[in-house]
């Protein structure tokens, strides 16, 4: 049994290869480490038994908490390997409602830069839709189709593609060969990453709505949005929030959602 507290947090993301997990990890060390903790970091490539492995492996480390970033929505399976270790989910949910969170109103965010681009003119739209798994990947669908039937504008062509790079590649040569679409959005930073890969070199001007930026915008050739997340503070928050779970492990659920 665990007696005492080791000083250290663990940190599970999707990839370890992307801006947005990057810069979550640093905001949330920048406030554990000013509480005496030291940050353990682990990716799983969106692989949800090797996620499992990696909560497993921090547990083992006696971690005295855990911050998910889950890649599927089984909310038990995580919980039979966390037991009574402190633990938060950042970014994503699972289909019950048994840990802390950290979330941004991924509907609503993706509705409004939506309403703003359609008032640009454009009517032949197409989505790059993320995971049928990942529940933000369904929040910002929500929010795409929400705008455009709202405008009376066709739901036009969609695609499903895993977060990742080869998955915006794929899903934009598709896109690219099956529609006359004008603007589509792309649901993350990898998908946008590969989907700009795939229009190198094409004659089409595709206006690009990305959720998340890349770090070098002016380099695009295609007019392009992209939605920015409050990474700095949903990092804050989530280190602040499993800090307190730390202290009070008896506290009801709390579930924060940045608009």
């Amino acid at each position: 049994m665990k007696t005492q507290k080791t000083m250290t947090i663990g940190v599970i993301v999707h990839t370890l290869a992307n801006m947005f997990s990057m810069k979550v990890i640093e905001n949330i060390e920048n406030v554990v480490s000013k509480a005496g903790y030291s940050v353990i970091v682990a990716g799983c490539g969106g692989d949800e038994k090797l996620q499992r492995e990696k909560i497993t492996d921090m547990k083992k480390r006696m971690v005295d908490g855990i911050v998910i970033m889950p890649v599927a929505r089984n909310s038990q399976k995580i919980k039979n390997i966390v037991g009574d270790t402190a633990c938060i989910l950042v970014d994503r949910l699972l289909d019950k409602n048994i840990f802390d969170s950290v979330t941004v109103d991924n509907e609503t965010i993706v509705y409004e830069k939506m309403s703003e681009v359609v008032k640009l003119g454009f009517k032949k739209f197409a989505i790059i839709e993320g995971p049928e798994n990942v529940s933000n990947a369904e929040e910002r669908k929500k929010g795409f189709y929400r705008a455009l039937k709202k405008n009376n504008i066709e739901r036009g062509f969609s695609v499903s593609a895993d977060y990742d790079i080869n998955g915006g590649f794929d899903a934009m040569r598709k896109v690219l060969e099956n529609s006359d679409t004008e603007a589509v959005f792309i649901s993350n930073y990898e998908q946008l990453v590969g989907g700009l890969k795939a229009l190198n070199g094409s004659d089409r001007k595709i206006y690009i709505i990305g959720f998340d930026g890349i770090e070098f915008p002016w380099l695009l050739d295609n007019p392009f949005t992209f939605i920015e997340q409050p990474i700095e503070e949903i990092g804050k928050r989530a280190a602040n929030l499993l800090l307190e779970r730390i202290s009070n492990p008896n506290m009801e659920i709390k579930n924060i959602v940045i608009r």
